[in-house]
């Protein structure tokens, strides 16, 4: 008994560690979340600990461990979701590689490599998660359709709201659909300025109506 206790201190170790990793998905409302983590931890260091064991006997101890990246491929391409030109879970995935990384290290007695692997995978996925999302957001692209009656006048005052918010167009048209016309236009910029510049049109008579969508980054 007392030889077992160090091998599921690994289970219990790589099972805590895939817990911290999966509350961190959890409270940020991500599909692959505590549980999820946990049991990809236990099991990734469950197998390890058996391929190890089991393999003293037929000399090669690689033989489990080298399924479980297949089977994880198998778990992490499940998360991947594809909607129209936008792809999802691509960081889930690559967590639950991680995740059985760390299994996988603590299962096999590295105690500090899989320490280490958590708190670089929490910096990664909280600290740069918002950078990254700073980065993506400060030139959002936006599409906008101005329906108009009022064509020249609506054109000037638009040209001039843009210019004084410092906001260069991309695409600027305009096309006639029955009594009216539709102004669009495109514009990267930051979701302030894109507020800021909506209230103004919204304030302009020369507009009927006001349509702007939210292209995905590229």
């Amino acid at each position: 008994m007392h030889l077992a206790l160090p091998l599921i201190l690994r289970i219990v170790s790589a099972t805590g560690l895939g817990g911290i990793v999966g509350l961190e998905r959890t409270l940020r409302h991500k599909p692959a979340g505590l549980r999820t983590n946990m049991l990809i931890a236990m099991g990734s260091a469950l197998f390890t600990v058996l391929s190890l064991e089991l393999g003293r006997d037929t000399h090669d101890p690689t033989r489990i461990m080298a399924q479980i990246i297949t089977g994880i491929g198998f778990i992490g391409g499940g998360a991947i979701l594809r909607s129209g030109l936008t792809v999802t879970g691509l960081t889930s995935a690559a967590t639950i590689f991680v995740v059985a990384g760390i299994g996988m290290a603590v299962g096999a007695g590295y105690y500090w490599i899989g320490l280490v692997s958590t708190l670089f995978i929490l910096v990664t996925l909280y600290f740069l998660g918002k950078l990254e999302y700073r980065i993506t957001t400060i030139r959002q692209a936006h599409v906008y359709a101005l329906s108009t009656s009022r064509l020249a006048e609506a054109s000037v005052m638009v040209r001039m709201i843009l210019e004084q918010l410092g906001i260069r167009p991309e695409g600027l048209s305009s096309e006639r659909k029955g009594e009216e016309h539709c102004l669009t236009f495109t514009i990267h910029t930051s979701p302030e300025r894109n507020r800021r510049l909506m209230q103004k049109l919204l304030e302009l008579k020369e507009i009927d109506d006001i349509k702007a969508t939210e292209e995905p980054p590229s």
